[in-house]
C-alpha cells in the first residue's frame, strides 16, 4: 500500500458514544441528503460526523491505495473527551 494523503480534522465524541449512534448519524445524513450519495464515501461519512460531533479532538487520517487501486482510510481516533472550559468560550 502507498500513502496518497494525510490530513487532520476536528471531532469530539461525547463519553458513552456507541458505534450504533455513530452509524445512526451517518445513515440519517445519507437519508437527509440523497443527492450527495454519489460522492466519496469517506467525505460523506466524515462530513456527517463533523456536523454531529464538532469539537476539539484532532482526528488524524491517512488515505492509502493498494496495488489494485483500492483506497482505504486509516483513522486515528483519540479517546472520548469533554471540551476544556477554555474551548467553550
Amino acid at each position: 500500500m502507498s500513502t496518497i494523503g494525510t490530513n487532520q480534522s476536528w471531532l469530539s465524541f461525547p463519553k458513552g458514544t456507541t458505534l450504533g449512534q455513530v452509524r445512526d448519524v451517518v445513515v440519517k445524513s445519507l437519508k437527509d441528503h440523497p443527492k450527495d450519495r454519489n460522492g466519496s464515501a469517506f467525505v460523506l461519512v466524515f462530513g456527517a460526523l463533523q456536523e454531529a460531533f464538532p469539537g476539539p479532538a484532532k482526528i488524524n487520517y491517512t488515505l492509502m491505495k493498494d496495488k489494485d487501486g483500492n483506497v482505504s482510510v486509516v483513522l486515528l481516533i483519540p479517546e472520548p473527551c469533554e471540551p476544556k472550559k477554555s474551548d467553550t468560550n
